[in-house]
């Protein structure tokens, strides 16, 4: 709940941390605030976590800072960014006097990636800029797509002086993370980064927990341009804590799972959406149908209902594509009995 609302906006986890882990972090709380942070400990547990060298991962205060230091760090003068999709890399990119060079997914491909295209609109661009990376988020936000591990690998072997940079944050709600992710392949890769965040998964927000897995080299110069204890002691400290929490994982994977397929199918119902394929803890839908009304019209009818949503203008798409993270399966229904709700609306 935000303000009395039900927030479909955030895509978070609708399941909190465990009321025993919270305790154990409430009990360190005062020690931590007296410290100096040292994130020693928590650089060790993630290698031994992903079964990778510690000098391959750097902790940042949420992925947001990596990915404000990757410009300048690197050495990005260009960049290519597949889109739409998360607003932070083209300005942290443009921050760095980087230039942005957007590569567009297309509706008729349900926003798929089409590989064979990027890897011809990158084998062109090469050609007439100076391209130093092609920034990916996988799944992608917003369209709940996904590109599969090789299929990046293979762009990494057809470009080896360009970094594809790859943020995996929403493959944390994947039941088959793992078997997903490019983590361990980013460690024996001079041209691939890996990025993601805790935020989302464990709705952790406030704790501003993000990591970069790279080359040596490359974890090197990013550390380099960190701000001095610029992380926090309390973030530090809960990586532990929840990656080892394998319940709340299991539990929070199960769920996304099966309420993502539920909803999915729900909205699928309604006449006048047409709803694409999710992969993540959201779904992006387009108003098709209606005689009258778009995004705005639902959006500001959801909230008279007390239902906050994402508006397609705010995620690089137009006026009349939607957002919605998915939930437990009483706010689904309610969801979907408002904007059944508005539909009557829009007809009348």
């Amino acid at each position: 709940m935000k303000g009395g609302y039900l927030d479909f906006s955030v895509n978070l986890n609708p399941v909190p941390l465990s009321t025993e882990l919270l305790k154990r972090i409430n009990k360190e709380m005062n020690s931590l605030l007296s410290c100096y942070p040292n994130e020693e400990d928590a650089l060790n547990f993630l290698a031994d976590y992903y079964s990778i060298p510690v000098g391959n991962i750097v902790i940042g205060n949420g992925s947001t800072e990596i990915f404000f230091i990757l410009p300048d760090a690197l050495c990005f003068k260009g960049a290519i960014v597949v889109m739409p999709t998360f607003w932070e890399y083209t300005i942290s990119l443009e921050r760095s006097n980087s230039k942005v060079i957007p590569f567009y997914v297309e509706e008729k491909d349900n926003f798929n990636l089409d590989i064979i295209a990027l890897e011809r609109f990158v084998g062109q661009k090469v050609k007439e800029e100076d391209i130093g990376a092609v920034y990916l988020c996988n799944p992608n936000n917003p369209t709940s797509t996904l590109v599969r591990g090789k299929e990046v690998i293979r762009l990494c072997n057809k470009f080896p002086k360009i970094k594809f940079v790859v943020d995996e944050t929403y493959l944390l709600f994947d039941k088959d993370y793992r078997q997903l992710s490019l983590i361990s392949t980013a460690i024996s890769r001079q041209n691939l980064v890996v990025v993601f965040s805790f935020s989302k998964f464990f709705n952790i927000p406030g704790a501003r927990i993000g990591v970069c897995v790279a080359s040596n080299e490359d974890i090197k110069s990013i550390k380099s341009q960190r701000v001095p204890y610029g992380l926090n002691g309390v973030g530090l400290k809960m990586i532990p804590m929840i990656l080892r929490d394998k319940k709340y994982a299991e539990f929070s994977r199960d769920l996304i799972s099966s309420q993502r397929q539920r909803l999915y199918k729900r909205l699928s119902e309604i006449p006048y959406l047409k709803v694409f394929e999710p992969r993540a803890n959201y779904i992006l839908v387009k108003i098709v149908n209606a005689k009258k009304g778009d995004a705005t019209d639902l959006c500001n009818f959801l909230d008279k209902e007390g239902i906050i949503a994402r508006h397609g203008a705010n995620l690089g798409l137009g006026g009349r594509y939607v957002r919605f993270t998915v939930r437990t399966i009483e706010e689904n229904d309610f969801l979907i009995k408002v904007i059944k709700k508005s539909f009557e609306q829009f007809r009348s």
